[in-house]
C-alpha cells in the first residue's frame, strides 16, 4: 500500500491580528483608559517561529522585552491554517507602547504593528488649603483668606476642572473670584483663589482626569468674609450739650452680619454713676434700633451722662461710639463754707467776715452777678472789686467759687446776698429761689446795748418813796 504524502507550499505572508478586551477609552481623550486591557496577539502562519517574533512594550518611556507564551488556538502546526496566540496584560499606570514585528521562517515579513495608549486606574485627590483659619462663629473671617487648590493626578487636564462658586453681599450678587491659573509640580497641580471682598461664599469643586477617575466628592463650603466694622451712631442728643427739656437719645446699630447678643449699651451719670437703662429696642434692617426713655423730671436727674455703646458682627469687628451730654432742668445748686454756715445759722453776728459759697452747676454759667442788700437797700456788687469768682471743674460738672470781701460786712445792719446766673442749657437760677434752700440771710451787730437811767446820781442815798416815783429807763 503507498502512503501519500502531502506538501504544503508557503507562499503567504504572515498574518497578525490584534485585540483588546477594553475598548472604552474615554469619550473626548480616546487614547486613555481606566481600566485593565489585556490585548491578545494572533499570527497565522504555517512556518511559525515565536523566536522570530519580536514584541517590544514601552513603559513609560522605558523599553522592555515581555516574556511571551505563544500557544497554538487553531488549526493544525504546520499547515496553513494554524494560528497561534499569546496575551499581554496591562493593569498597571503608565503611559505605553506597543510594536510588534517579525517573520516566518522562510522571511515572510509579519505585518507590523504600532500602537500607544495610557492606562490610568487612579482616581484623582484634592486638597483645598487656607492661609487664614481663625474663625469667628464658626464660618465668619474679618480678613481675606487665600484658597490654594492642589489637585494631585498624573493626567491632569484644567479644562475638566468645575469650580463651583457663589458670592452674595447682603442679598445682592458679586462675582466669585477666578483663580490664578494652574501650576504643575510633579504631578500636583495648584491654584488660588484669593477672597478679598465682603460677601457669603460658596465653593465646591469637581474633576475627572483625561482617563474617565472622577475625583472623590467635596463637601460644599460656605463661609463669610466681613472686613467692614459695624455702623454705630447714636443720635437725638448733641454731643456735648446742655439739656433742659426732654432728652431721648437714640442707638441706631446695623451691620451685614449683625448679632444682637454682641450690642452693648451703657448710660453713666458723673455724679450718679451706672445707671439701669429705660428704653425701646425696635429692628431695623440688618439690625437694631434702641431708643431712651426720657427722664423724669427730678432734680437728682441734673448730671453730666455719658453714653458708650459696642457693638462686635459675627466676624469679630469692632465699632465703639460715646456721645457725652447734660440733664439741665433745675439749674444751679449752692454749697456755703463752714463759716457762712455759721453765719446765716447765728443770725445774729457781732462782727462781719470774708464769706465764701459755691454754685455748682451741670453747665458753665453764661453770666451771673451778685447783690448785696443792707438794710433793704440792694445795690450790685462789682466782680474782681467786691469780689472774686474762681472756676473749676467738679468731674464734669463746672464749680464756681465765690468770695466777697470783709469789707462789705463792717457796719451794722441786715444782710441779704442774691446770686444770679444763667447757665448754657437756659437755666435762670437765684440762691433766693425757695427750692434752692440757699438764701444767704444774717445781721451784723457790733454795738452793745445802752442802759440810761434819769434823774439818780451816783453815792447818793434816796427813800423807797422817791425810788417809787422816778423811772429808770
Amino acid at each position: 500500500m503507498k502512503k501519500t504524502h502531502v506538501i504544503y507550499r508557503d507562499l503567504d505572508r504572515p498574518e497578525l491580528t490584534v485585540e483588546y478586551d477594553n475598548n472604552t477609552p474615554d469619550s473626548v481623550f480616546n487614547e486613555f483608559y481606566k481600566e485593565d486591557r489585556i490585548l491578545t496577539l494572533k499570527i497565522k502562519e504555517m512556518n511559525f517561529d515565536p523566536s522570530l517574533i519580536n514584541v517590544m512594550i514601552s513603559k513609560n518611556g522605558s523599553f522592555m522585552n515581555p516574556n511571551l507564551q505563544w500557544q497554538l488556538v487553531s488549526g493544525i502546526s504546520g499547515t496553513i491554517n494554524a494560528v497561534y496566540q499569546t496575551k499581554l496584560m496591562f493593569n498597571e499606570d503608565a503611559d505605553y507602547e506597543i510594536y510588534v514585528s517579525g517573520k516566518d521562517m522562510l522571511d515572510f515579513d509579519l505585518n507590523n504593528f504600532y500602537d500607544k495608549f495610557v492606562l490610568d486606574k487612579t482616581k484623582p485627590t484634592l486638597n483645598v488649603s487656607y492661609d487664614n483659619n481663625n474663625a469667628k462663629n464658626n464660618n465668619y473671617f474679618n480678613q481675606s483668606r487665600t484658597a490654594t487648590i492642589t489637585i494631585d493626578e498624573h493626567n491632569f487636564d484644567s479644562s475638566r476642572v468645575k469650580i463651583i462658586g457663589s458670592a452674595i453681599d447682603g442679598g445682592t450678587t458679586k462675582t466669585f473670584p477666578a483663580n490664578n491659573g494652574w501650576t504643575r509640580n510633579g504631578d500636583s497641580n495648584i491654584t488660588v483663589i484669593k477672597y478679598n471682598e465682603d460677601a457669603l461664599y460658596t465653593f465646591d469643586i469637581e474633576y475627572v482626569d483625561k482617563a474617565g477617575n472622577i475625583m472623590d466628592n467635596y463637601n460644599k463650603e460656605e463661609f463669610f468674609i466681613d472686613k467692614t466694622v459695624p455702623e454705630l451712631i447714636i443720635s437725638g442728643v448733641e454731643a456735648y450739650s446742655a439739656n433742659a427739656k426732654k432728652v431721648m437719645p437714640v442707638v441706631s446699630a446695623k451691620d451685614t452680619n449683625y448679632d444682637a447678643n454682641e450690642l452693648s449699651i451703657s448710660l453713666t451719670g458723673d455724679h450718679r454713676g451706672s445707671i439701669d437703662i429705660e428704653g425701646t429696642k425696635s429692628p431695623q434692617s440688618n439690625g437694631e434700633v434702641f431708643a431712651f426713655n426720657d427722664m423724669k423730671y427730678e432734680k437728682e436727674n441734673d448730671d453730666v451722662y455719658t453714653i458708650h455703646a459696642m457693638l462686635n458682627d459675627k466676624a469679630g469687628n469692632k465699632s465703639e461710639a460715646n456721645i457725652v451730654y447734660s440733664v439741665n432742668r433745675f439749674g444751679s445748686t449752692y454749697m456755703f463754707s463752714d463759716s457762712l454756715s455759721k453765719m446765716v445759722n447765728k443770725q445774729y453776728n457781732k462782727k462781719g467776715q470774708e464769706v465764701i459759697f459755691n454754685e455748682l452747676n451741670v453747665n458753665q454759667l453764661v453770666e451771673s452777678f451778685v447783690k448785696l442788700s443792707i438794710n433793704g437797700q440792694i445795690r450790685e456788687l462789682r466782680k474782681d472789686i467786691d469780689y472774686s469768682v474762681t472756676e473749676t471743674r467738679e468731674k464734669a460738672w463746672y464749680n464756681y467759687t465765690y468770695k466777697l470781701k470783709s469789707s462789705l460786712f463792717e457796719k451794722d445792719g441786715i444782710y441779704r446776698i442774691i446770686i444770679t446766673s444763667k447757665d448754657a442749657a437756659g437755666n435762670i437760677n437765684e440762691n433766693i429761689i425757695e427750692d434752692k434752700q440757699a438764701s444767704i440771710n444774717f445781721v451784723i451787730d457790733k454795738t452793745a446795748p445802752a442802759i440810761a437811767i434819769n434823774n439818780l446820781k451816783s453815792n447818793n442815798i434816796y427813800d423807797e418813796a422817791i425810788k417809787k416815783g422816778r423811772n429808770i429807763s
